[in-house]
C-alpha cells in the first residue's frame, strides 16, 4: 500500500511528471543481466501523481532493453540487501543510460553516514550535523542521551542502521 503523502520517491516521481517527463517504475528483482545486456521486466508507466490520486498502467510487452532509456535514478526503501547491492552491481555494468545516482557511489556510502562524509570533505560545518550515536553499547546511548538531553525534550528519532525510515 502506498502512502503518497509520505513516499519520497513518488514526490520526486511527481515532479518529473510535472515537468514533463515520462516516468517508468519497476522493482528491483525486475532488472536482470541477460547476453551481455541489460533487461528490465514488469514496467509501469506512471500517468498521475496526487493527495486524491495514483494512476498508473502497465507497459505492454514483456522484456525490455534498459539501454533504451536516457537517465534512470535508482530509489529503493530499506532493507538494502543482497537484491540491492545485485542492482547496483548490474546497473554499474553499464555506461549507455544516465544513472543520475550512479550505483557506485550508492554502495560506496550509506545515506544515513553521508553527512560524516560530507562533514571530512569540509563541505559542511559541524552546526550543519545532526546529533547522532551509532553503537549497539547501551553505555555510550545513555552517555549520548545524558549529553544531549536538551534535544529530547520534545522526543528523539531512533532509527536502525539498516532498517527502514520510521520504524
Amino acid at each position: 500500500k502506498v502512502n503518497v503523502s509520505f513516499d519520497s520517491s513518488l514526490a520526486l516521481a511527481q515532479i518529473a511528471l510535472e515537468d514533463g517527463f515520462e516516468v517508468h517504475w519497476c522493482e528491483s528483482h525486475d532488472i536482470h543481466f541477460y547476453n551481455n545486456s541489460i533487461i528490465v521486466k514488469n514496467i509501469i508507466v506512471l500517468q498521475a501523481i496526487s493527495q486524491q490520486e495514483f494512476k498508473y498502467e502497465p507497459k505492454i510487452g514483456s522484456i525490455f532493453q534498459f539501454s533504451d532509456y536516457l537517465y534512470c535514478f535508482i530509489r529503493k526503501d530499506p532493507p538494502f540487501d543482497e537484491e540491492y547491492k545485485d542492482l547496483c552491481w548490474i546497473l554499474s555494468a553499464q555506461n549507455k543510460v544516465k544513472i543520475l545516482n550512479p550505483p557506485e557511489i550508492l554502495l560506496a556510502y550509506h545515506e544515513k553516514a553521508l553527512q560524516w562524509r560530507v562533514y571530512s570533505e569540509g563541505i559542511i560545518t559541524e552546526k550543519n550535523i545532526v546529533p547522532t550515536c551509532l553503537t549497539t553499547d547501551i553505555n555510550i546511548i545513555e552517555s549520548f542521551c545524558h549529553e544531549h538531553s536538551e534535544l529530547f525534550c520534545n522526543g528523539y528519532i531512533s532509527k536502525p542502521w539498516l532498517g527502514h525510515g520510521g520504524e
